[in-house]
């Protein structure tokens, strides 16, 4: 997975559009290391077994979000 991306946005969104820049520069970058870092924490605090968390982590992959209920999150 890759931490990094890039995002091109005009002068003129960023002036339109704040609320909508707010959310690409901050919210989903954010969710993005919230997602990733779930299965560490459950991992570390011995919550879940490995397969859990390969699970998870490939599903998050496949689909780019989880459904926290279905992993007892939330």
């Amino acid at each position: 997975m890759d931490f990094a991306y890039e995002i091109v946005l005009t002068k003129e969104i960023v002036e339109k559009c704040e609320d909508e820049v707010a959310r690409q520069l901050f919210d989903i970058p954010y969710s993005n290391f919230r997602d990733l870092h779930i299965p560490l924490i459950m991992l570390k605090t011995e919550i879940w077994q490995s397969g859990t968390a390969i699970k998870y982590l490939m599903e998050l992959r496949e689909k780019g979000y989880i459904d926290n209920s279905d992993y007892n999150l939330w």
